[in-house]
């Protein structure tokens, strides 16, 4: 087998961002298919509902809303959702399953009353398809209804890196400086401010997307482009690429609108236009491009231009709302510049700018990178640790300024003091730790050579026999049931 396969979700590395999920399994007893709901008041007796804090119960009225979160677990055809209980007096609960929140809802499993919460699976479904749980809980008066909760299986591709490329046309004020954020999904958000001049007319630039819940191909849900602001911007084209390398761009899906001011994509309030742009799921997944996507091998390997571009996009995403810090005047190749120290430290410099009631000065922010990795038996996951440290600013006034103020050391001392604060409070905590799915014994060790690329050596420490695989508790057997029940 490649030894790539192995690292599907390492490249997260530089977005450093990664949403993990646990896996946990509940148990409950379930009740046959087709068991009418027993209507004997003297059966109501409580039996410790999850109350949260609630006012008490009374009896002799419809239990209380159960609750259903997750997902706690997912593969491609595989959900598992948590079910929370709260309520004294319920006589039992059924569980339905629809493909959107409107239904229309089947009855799924049937369960006899339970205390506090449990991990239901549900299997046999679909990948990469949206699936909707809503639980009923009755009694002898009534009954009462969770919300319905949405939550999609995998499509089984590991996500290491998504960019959006956005062409702003090249007609009369089409261009804008209003902050733009783009949206995959619910937790996922980036900001869009890269140190160059974002959205200027005729420009065509491509950005690294934050993975904040992003780590397989059915987590991206739709594209969302909001922008702020009252000044207009026209959108000749978008296009989202995932897994790619600069040498060998991926375009995963694409968008045209028009080059001219009457076919652009306007985006703002005025002449009743709307202020974002949305691509939902279905029309992503209809495109030639998403239906045809072949998944690469995962890179062993992130150059220099790719480490830089992704350290670029987190800052740019933590500078937006902070007063007082942002992008510099460009001093030297790049707004972010990394070079190696030694095999597994990487220093970054970052150059910024202070908004200052005194002088503008530029700040040159430095940190340091430092990456180790970890082994695995099989069954316990590999990690891969980011750790930031040595986080020093520097600020750089012009020299007349520092000569007419006097106090030309008190002044630096006192505004450098003030720019550390600035640009600690707009730096993100780059400390991460990535896990790493392993099923059999494997080490990582990264390197970083001298070329300023991050190289990932992966090794197979013999097993002696063999290699152990992941385990783990016995799962309930849900017996589905037939037929659709309307719900209100």
């Amino acid at each position: 087998m490649n030894s790539r396969t192995w690292i599907t979700t390492i490249v997260t590395t530089v977005s450093l961002a990664v949403t993990l999920a646990t896996a946990s399994v509940g148990f409950a007893m379930m009740i046959k298919p087709g068991t009418v709901p027993i209507n004997d008041e003297s059966s109501a007796t409580p039996h410790g509902g999850g109350t949260g804090g609630l006012p008490p119960e009374e009896q002799g009225r419809p239990p209380r809303n159960p609750i259903i979160t997750g997902p706690v677990s997912r593969t491609e055809t595989t959900l598992t959702v948590k079910l929370w209980d709260k309520s004294l007096y319920e006589q039992g609960y059924e569980l339905y399953r629809g493909p959107s929140k409107n239904g229309p809802w089947t009855v799924i499993a049937f369960m006899n009353p339970f205390t506090g919460q449990f991990d239901f699976p549900d299997s046999g479904l679909s990948p990469d398809t949206p699936y909707c749980y809503r639980l009923r809980a009755f009694n002898a008066y009534g009954e009462s209804f969770s919300s319905g909760n949405c939550f999609s299986t995998l499509d089984g591709r590991s996500v290491w890196r998504v960019q959006l490329r956005l062409r702003t046309a090249n007609v009369a004020d089409a261009g804008t400086d209003d902050s733009v954020r783009v949206q995959l999904n619910g937790p996922n958000l980036t900001w869009i401010d890269y140190g160059h001049d974002d959205f200027a007319r005729g420009d065509d630039s491509t950005y690294d997307l934050l993975l904040d819940g992003v780590r397989d191909l059915a987590d991206i849900d739709s594209i969302y482009i909001h922008k702020e602001g009252t000044d207009g911007w026209c959108i000749e084209s978008l296009a989202l690429l995932v897994n790619s390398k600069e040498e060998n761009p991926i375009e995963i899906y694409h968008q045209d609108f028009g080059a001219t001011a009457g076919t652009c994509l306007w985006i703002d309030k005025a002449d009743g236009h709307k202020e974002y742009h949305k691509v939902s799921r279905s029309e992503m997944r209809a495109h030639p491009l998403w239906q045809t996507f072949q998944q690469p091998n995962p890179p062993t390997v992130f150059r220099q231009e790719e480490l830089e571009s992704r350290i670029e996009s987190i800052i740019g995403d933590a500078l937006h709302g902070q007063d007082g810090v942002f992008w510099g005047d460009l001093d030297g190749r790049g707004y972010v510049e990394l070079t190696r120290l030694d095999a597994l430290t990487a220093r970054v410099s970052v150059d910024l700018v202070a908004d200052l009631p005194v002088s503008n000065p530029e700040v040159n922010l430095v940190f340091d990178l430092q990456f180790s990795g970890s082994c695995s038996d099989g069954q316990t996951p590999l990690q891969l640790n980011i750790t930031a440290g040595n986080v020093t600013p520097h600020a750089d006034f012009d020299w007349k300024t520092e000569w007419a103020s006097g106090l030309f050391y008190l002044l630096l001392e006192l505004v450098e003091t003030h720019v550390a604060h600035r640009v600690e409070d707009a730096f993100p905590n780059l400390t991460k730790t990535i896990t790493i799915n392993a099923d059999r014994p494997v080490c990582i060790t990264p390197q970083l050579l001298s070329t300023h690329t991050l190289r990932l050596d992966l090794s197979f420490p013999p097993t002696g026999g063999t290699p152990p695989t992941k385990t783990g508790g016995t799962r309930p057997t849900v017996s589905p049931t037939t037929g659709t029940k309307s719900m209100q």
